[in-house]
């Protein structure tokens, strides 16, 4: 399990072994956003400056960008 909180506090991204990555709105406690993949399941996610991309980094090696407008 990984997890990153945005600059301004108000989401949360977690990465799991199901393997999808949730944005989470840190004040409602509810879910925001999710992005499933497939078998590569993220070991690192991180929250650019601006809220609005998350990186993820699998376990295969491979980094992907999540455009996610601040849901």
């Amino acid at each position: 399990m990984c997890i990153d909180i945005s600059a301004n506090e108000q989401h949360m991204v977690s990465g799991s072994a199901e393997p999808t990555v949730r944005v989470w709105n840190t004040e409602t406690v509810e879910e925001a956003s999710r992005f499933e993949f497939d078998n590569r399941f993220p070991c690192v996610v991180k929250f650019a400056h601006d809220v609005k991309l998350a990186s993820v980094a699998s376990a295969a090696s491979v980094v992907r960008f999540l455009d996610f407008q601040g849901s």
